[in-house]
């Protein structure tokens, strides 16, 4: 026999009077009020988690219910946190920044006498030009700014494979400079080369241009890599029309005019 609803256990009053709190449907028939079928005049999802009570109820030593434990945040798709890591845009404009305070620090080199700071300052040109060279190479807005006589000029960076700095270069006087396994042709655009004064110390070996074009890969041999600028092209000046080698201009950000050579032209020369 069932027992009474006076000696029911404490779990059972329970569950009624959780019943009895719930907000009912409106209904013309009369409802028990102890029902405890899916039938019960509430919604499925109240009913669900009324079930959820009782369980803890009758067992306290359970663990929380879901109906009562916090919500837990699903796992995030590895595309939906991809804007933490730094994307293209924001890897070029941050080679911008250290290209402009290298630019900065490069203007100060005549005025800077220590060896230990033209080391240091060497040594960061070089290192923020090849990460420049890696990454911007597809912007047809971006040149490789060189120095060679006492003049400035400029290679579309598009054109640049690589940049062998003072005494990085293989060298043959009869082969050329070595690329890999391959010795490649030399145009010198060096004041050493050309037989003028070095703008390098004394002893300074040149610097040397991979460059790649659609007549082929050659070394230019330069005085000094001066780093990756934003430049546009606009044409020769009428007195250098013509000329053998060059392409355009490039002027840069601040100002600066800088010969375009020609590598397509070079590389038939070579």
């Amino acid at each position: 026999m069932s027992r009474s609803g006076a000696g029911k256990d404490q779990a059972g009053r329970e569950f009624e009077a959780l019943l009895a709190a719930l907000p009912r449907r409106q209904s013309a028939a009369p409802v028990r009020a102890a029902a405890r079928s899916s039938r019960a005049p509430v919604g499925d999802s109240e009913f669900e988690n009324l079930l959820n009570e009782f369980r803890s109820l009758s067992n306290p030593a359970a663990s929380v219910t879901a109906a009562r434990a916090p919500a837990v945040a699903p796992r995030q798709p590895a595309d939906s946190i991809q804007h933490t890591i730094p994307g293209q845009n924001n890897l070029v404009q941050a080679l911008g920044a250290l290209g402009r305070e290298r630019d900065r620090l490069m203007i100060r080199l005549e005025t800077i006498h220590d060896e230990s700071a033209l080391k240091a300052i060497d040594g960061l040109n070089r290192q923020i030009t090849h990460l420049q060279i890696s990454v911007m190479r597809e912007q047809p807005d971006k040149f490789l700014l060189v120095r060679a006589g006492g003049q400035h000029f400029s290679l579309s960076l598009n054109d640049v494979v690589r940049v062998l700095w003072h005494g990085e270069a293989e060298r043959d006087d009869k082969k050329g400079v070595r690329h890999d396994s391959d010795w490649l042709p030399v145009h010198a655009v060096s004041s050493r080369q050309l037989g003028k004064s070095s703008v390098n110390s004394a002893g300074a070996e040149d610097v040397i241009a991979i460059v790649s074009s659609a007549e082929g890969v050659l070394a230019i041999c330069v005085d000094s890599v001066l780093g990756v600028v934003s430049a546009t092209q606009a044409p020769l000046d009428a007195v250098l029309q013509g000329a053998q080698g060059l392409k355009g201009t490039a002027i840069t950000e601040t100002g600066l005019h800088a010969l375009v050579l020609d590598v397509d032209r070079l590389a038939q020369r070579a």
